[in-house]
């Protein structure tokens, strides 16, 4: 899939920055479908983003009605930032603190319903 080698070869060659920040990414379903966080997880893993394999992919309860990401203790102008809005059409709030990761990760991925719409705003 060249649209895929495309996607891959630009955050490559003209965003190394993100290896280099690093930052920790967590995944949280927040909906009834199985995966889901998984799913998503490895498709970002592949393009450099930082999802540690263990205690990174969780479930939370609390009802959302968009899926949202929360960031905290970033620069809203680093690359990681500018990518998650480059590739997410989805609502990105700074914060003071993690809202559900216990291990202090920099940024949190809540997914809900309009993941699995046909407009997925995650696609590479």
């Amino acid at each position: 899939n060249y649209k895929k080698l495309d996607s891959f070869n630009e955050i490559v060659f003209n965003y190394p920055e993100l290896f280099i920040e690093n930052y920790k990414i967590n995944v949280f379903n927040s909906i009834k479908v199985n995966f889901l966080a998984l799913k998503l997880s490895n498709d970002m893993v592949k393009y450099w983003f930082n999802i540690p394999i263990k205690n990174s992919i969780w479930n939370v309860t609390q009802v959302y009605n968009k899926s949202t990401i929360y960031y905290n203790n970033i620069d809203e102008n680093s690359t990681t930032i500018k990518l998650l809005k480059k590739y997410f059409s989805w609502e990105i709030k700074k914060t003071d603190s993690t809202k559900y990761s216990k291990d202090n990760a920099n940024i949190e991925i809540i997914i809900w319903e309009d993941y699995l719409w046909d407009n997925n705003p995650f696609k590479f």
